[in-house]
């Protein structure tokens, strides 16, 4: 499977990814996104991945409109979705995890998952407007300082 590495190179000092710097569409990518560390917040207009997303240590996703994986989501600090959030497996952050509308994680159909790859984990889950949880295990661990 492909993996897109996004870098400093791609963001530029902006702090946005756009497709014209290196060619990628990530609203819609086959394969996996991996973004490099400590960038600081990545934002997206909307960020899908029929693979995994993975945000290295010092890194965070954040999407205008949703956040969709076919596997798992990962952050090495927040992820924030202007809409909402889905993965096929779990969702990782260690800061706050916000969105508005609906999460769901553990959505995968090509086989049982555990209870561990059902699993929300993040420092602080952050709904916005009434948005709830419709699928998965919210587990909350702190935030640390």
């Amino acid at each position: 499977m492909k993996t897109l590495n996004i870098t400093s190179k791609e963001v530029k000092e902006t702090k946005y990814y756009y497709k014209e710097y290196i060619g990628e569409d990530v609203s819609d990518f086959e394969g996996n996104i991996e973004i490099e560390e400590n960038l600081g917040c990545v934002r997206f207009s909307s960020i899908k991945a029929n693979g995994y997303i993975w945000a290295k240590e010092g890194s965070e996703i954040e999407a205008g409109e949703g956040i969709e994986a076919g596997w798992r989501i990962k952050a090495g600090s927040e992820i924030e979705a202007g809409e909402g959030i889905k993965a096929g497996e779990g969702i990782t952050c260690k800061k706050e995890l916000t969105f508005r509308y609906k999460l769901f994680a553990g959505t995968c159909l090509w086989k049982t998952l555990t209870d561990a790859e059902k699993t929300i984990t993040c420092g602080k889950l952050n709904p916005i407007d009434g948005a709830k949880v419709e699928y998965g295990i919210v587990k909350e661990i702190g935030i640390e300082d």
